[in-house]
């Protein structure tokens, strides 16, 4: 199956987050609401997903950013041993082996909502991230075909799941945001950590990512927890109980300039390591929120 992919210069800027590092400083405790959650995951099946999987051998890095894809396994293939439910510590979970890299979708859209869930990562790392921080990310509001980008991931704003830089900010696909930032030189490019007090940015382009206020990450083996709260075109990460990145006015291209982003899909990454979630869970915010 061959797949073709626009060419943006986002997807050109997005390879850079591959070789991220953290810089811990202090962040804001949150406190989450216990209520009305509703499972995305029946701890059974696959049940209310679709599986994805883009180009069957991942290019070796760098990769090209433009042309044709080939191989593509494309929507719900025979084999999806890539996504499993598996038992871990006791209890049912997803299992993403991060072998072909691709993703879970949900097959509902959604907006407005506090969503959480619990993951922790496993032994297993592929080339061509074998000698790179593990890798994994919940993408939201994603919309449009699915595989859009690379041949792997749909347009969406990614809550970055990543050794060292889980609560990153990455933009899939072109989409922009603002976000509140500072200079921080002893990142890779573009050397920005978001800062409640910072200087708005705009994320898209060369800002194509920005790091998390904290890493927050526990010891490997262990189980994380992350939240995201999502109002309109507005994002907010949350990993461990803590706020950790804030999004505002999260927009994407159209052919008559850029619109809101307000609602879409969600996707689970598989991305070369092997990792584990449970307890994915949503609730629907109520106007007063």
């Amino acid at each position: 199956m061959l797949w073709k992919s626009p060419v943006r210069f986002s997807t050109f800027a997005l390879f850079f987050c591959l070789f991220l590092s953290p810089v811990s400083v202090v962040a804001e405790r949150v406190d989450s609401k216990d209520a009305d959650f509703q499972p995305l995951f029946n701890s059974r099946d696959l049940q209310g997903w679709d599986v994805w999987l883009g180009a069957s051998e991942v290019p070796p890095l760098p990769f090209k950013f433009w042309g044709e894809w080939e191989d593509v396994l494309g929507l719900n293939p025979v084999d999806q041993s890539i996504f499993s439910v598996v038992e871990e510590d006791g209890e049912p979970a997803l299992r993403i082996s991060g072998e072909v890299w691709g993703a879970l979708t949900t097959r509902e859209s959604y907006r407005d909502y506090h969503l959480r869930l619990q993951y922790k990562w496993g032994e297993q790392k592929f080339a061509p991230r074998a000698d790179k921080p593990r890798n994994t990310g919940l993408l939201y509001h994603a919309v449009g075909s699915q595989g859009a980008f690379w041949s792997y991931w749909m347009r969406s704003a990614e809550f970055e799941i990543m050794e060292g830089s889980t609560g990153n900010l990455t933009s899939v696909d072109s989409v922009s945001g603002s976000v509140q930032s500072r200079r921080d030189w002893s990142l890779p490019i573009p050397w920005l950590r978001y800062a409640k007090a910072g200087e708005p940015r705009v994320l898209g382009g060369l800002v194509f990512r920005m790091q998390a206020q904290q890493d927050l990450e526990l010891p490997s083996g262990e189980w994380n927890d992350l939240e995201l709260i999502v109002r309109g075109d507005s994002g907010r990460h949350l990993v461990n109980g803590v706020e950790v990145l804030v999004v505002e006015n999260l927009r994407q291209p159209t052919d008559a300039g850029e619109s809101p982003l307000l609602e879409g899909r969600l996707q689970l990454q598989s991305e070369g390591a092997e990792v584990f979630f449970r307890h994915i869970e949503l609730r629907e915010l109520s106007a007063a929120e």
